[in-house]
């Protein structure tokens, strides 16, 4: 049956949108907490090395109309990857601004533990933020499903609201999965008539001081399904394999050598 939202509605973040000044290529990112690689790609992929960014709306459709072939695409993340990243950047250290009564409320209303130091090493262990990242994966699915008065910050909202505000701009010509980004990248270029030999083989996840699968469970698995129930149907996401994320990393520092 239906499926309702309950989020905010987006803009389509123009201004966070790259274009290739000499190539007929157009990221708009869905953003997120994690990093972000393509926009250094694409430079490398223009000619002369030359993308702009924080373009209007008129200036975009100029762009448009001066790159006839062109191509737009955006790319999908696992919600799991994605919800980590947001949890390790806003939550766990305890000095990000602007995140202080969402950590209040994790302790407060949902009993999540956190550490006091931004320093792990003390006394915080893969244990602790195993429960501290189930706590929070089930203060998302209130939080996304309209139950909670705190904010659905960038970082965490689900990219199905992220990719209906991009299309309400314009439809993308390629939705790429993370994992799959570099073979759908090169084609992406052979399909602009791009003869370019730079592969693409970053990895969109942060560093972290303990990873996520030392700490992932069939219980966090469950909680994060529940929790971004409209991206796991719409867009077919399975359970998380970590050797997907060690199979990006091992092949951008091969490439490094």
């Amino acid at each position: 049956g239906f499926i309702p939202s309950y989020e905010p509605d987006r803009g389509p973040g123009l201004r966070m949108f790259h274009v290739c000044r000499n190539a007929p290529l157009l990221y708009m990112p869905i953003r997120g907490a994690g990093r972000d690689p393509v926009p250094d790609w694409i430079r490398k992929v223009d000619p002369d090395g030359q993308v702009d960014s924080g373009l209007t709306q008129k200036e975009l459709r100029r762009w448009m109309r001066r790159h006839p072939g062109h191509r737009s695409f955006t790319v999908l993340r696992h919600p799991l990857t994605r919800a980590y990243d947001a949890f390790c950047q806003t939550v766990i250290p305890p000095d990000v601004a602007g995140y202080g009564d969402i950590r209040e409320a994790l302790s407060a209303r949902y009993g999540v533990s956190l550490p006091s130091s931004p320093n792990l090493a003390d006394g915080w262990t893969t244990e602790l933020q195993s429960a501290a990242f189930l706590g929070f994966l089930r203060f998302l699915a209130g939080n996304l499903g309209g139950q909670t008065s705190l904010r659905v910050d960038y970082s965490w909202a689900s990219q199905g609201a992220f990719l209906s505000a991009i299309a309400g701009f314009v439809v993308p010509d390629r939705v790429i999965r993370e994992d799959a980004a570099e073979a759908e990248l090169a084609q992406l270029l052979e399909s602009t008539g791009l003869t370019v030999s730079e592969r693409f083989a970053e990895s969109f996840a942060c560093d972290a001081e303990i990873g996520l699968a030392d700490i992932r469970s069939d219980e966090i698995d469950a909680a994060c399904a529940e929790a971004y129930r409209r991206d796991y149907i719409f867009f077919g996401f399975e359970r998380w394999r970590p050797d997907d994320q060690a199979a990006r990393a091992l092949g951008a520092s091969v490439r490094s050598v």
